[in-house]
């Protein structure tokens, strides 16, 4: 088990942590699809999400969105994108999963490698 401390992220960074980010996904993917269809979201729409994390939204979003439809996802920590990029394999959605910080757009790749 690796543990990052994150200032900016007060639940840290663990294998622990991710397995607990996709129960909750799980908990509420429900309701949050409910929002997402109320919101708007629909089939060929094309989708960011910023802080994937685990990719719960990400994969909910390309269930919504189908196979015309794009789910880009960004998130600063390489270990949770590993696994999210695992999930959304396995679940044969289609979810381009980048590694980066927003407020540094230098960083964003889509290797699955830290940049350079």
């Amino acid at each position: 088990m690796s543990t990052q401390s994150d200032p900016l992220y007060i639940m840290g960074r663990s294998e622990e942590e991710t397995e607990r980010l996709a129960r909750q996904g799980e908990l509420f993917a429900p309701a949050l699809r409910m929002v997402l269809e109320s919101a708007g979201l629909s089939a060929g729409m094309k989708v960011l999400d910023v802080g994937s994390g685990a990719g719960d939204v990400a994969m909910l979003a390309a269930n919504i969105v189908g196979a015309n439809g794009l789910v880009v996802c960004l998130d600063l920590n390489p270990d949770v994108l590993k696994t999210a990029r695992q999930r959304a394999a396995a679940a044969a959605l289609s979810v381009k999963f980048l590694d980066g910080d927003t407020a540094n757009s230098n960083s964003i790749n889509s290797s699955g490698k830290p940049p350079a």
